[in-house]
């Protein structure tokens, strides 16, 4: 499905109009509270005589005019399929635009986090929020490790008989390896100021991740988080009573 995102006028619409979906913060100065507006379809004129659309804040006031959301509106964006996904009202009849099957899929570990769909579809002709729904796979697996903690290796046996009833997730688990080698690049960076932005841009992360970005090499290193604990894991083994004042006499 990801695929099809952005394919049709509809989509982009759609996906545009998500993008822009959250209420504008601005606070109005005569009451010291934010508005909430919504976001909008409005024109402008320019000194040519030409019609522009952007999308501005339902909030907008003529005495109260700073601070609100504006946005151009792209030029492959449908002005009248954005303002109908804006008023949630139907894009077209029938299901001929409709997009396809999605097949996104979350652990149940994160199930209660995320009770909705992020990505936008259309059904019937109509953009709709999809609800997450809960499915039992039943399919087991028995998984052997060795005795010796050093052999960093599993062996992961299924009965055979017996499918998964989902897509296979994306492996986001991080391996030993792939743990260690983020370390290595972090040690070889110098763990002194280190952040996970400046390890990510080094020549060195370059190199070893053979011109890739840590995300594109494997999933698992999209999460900032566990870059993050990984480069804390570096600097507590370099600086162990920490950066402070009892660290510059240790």
């Amino acid at each position: 499905m990801r695929q099809a995102d952005g394919s049709t006028p509809e989509s982009r619409a759609a996906i545009h109009a998500s993008v822009l979906s959250k209420p504008c913060r601005t606070v109005d100065p005569s009451t010291s509270a934010q508005r909430k507006g919504r976001p909008k379809i409005r024109e402008l004129i320019d000194s040519f005589g030409v019609l522009h659309h952007f999308v501005g804040c339902s909030g907008w006031r003529s005495d109260f005019k700073q601070g609100h959301r504006r946005s151009p509106v792209p030029p492959d964006i449908d002005v009248t399929l954005l303002r109908k996904c804006l008023e949630h009202v139907r894009l077209r009849d029938g299901n001929s635009r409709d997009t396809p099957a999605c097949g996104m899929i979350i652990m149940s570990r994160i199930g209660k986090k995320k009770e909705v769909c992020p990505f936008v579809h259309i059904v019937d002709g109509e953009q709709v929020t999809a609800v997450m729904v809960p499915l039992e796979c039943k399919t087991r697996m028995t998984i052997y490790v060795p005795k010796d903690k050093t052999i960093k290796k599993a062996l992961i046996v299924f009965p055979g008989d017996i499918a998964h009833t989902h897509p296979v997730p994306l492996l986001r688990k991080a391996t030993q390896d792939v743990k260690l080698m983020f370390s290595k690049v972090v040690q070889q960076h110098g763990v002194l100021g280190a952040t996970v932005s400046k390890i990510e841009a080094s020549a060195i992360a370059k190199h070893e991740f053979g011109g890739k970005t840590p995300a594109a090499f494997h999933p698992a290193l999209a999460n900032n988080r566990l870059k993050h604990d990984l480069i804390k894991a570096e600097k507590a083994k370099a600086f162990p009573v920490g950066l402070g004042l009892t660290g510059t006499s240790y």
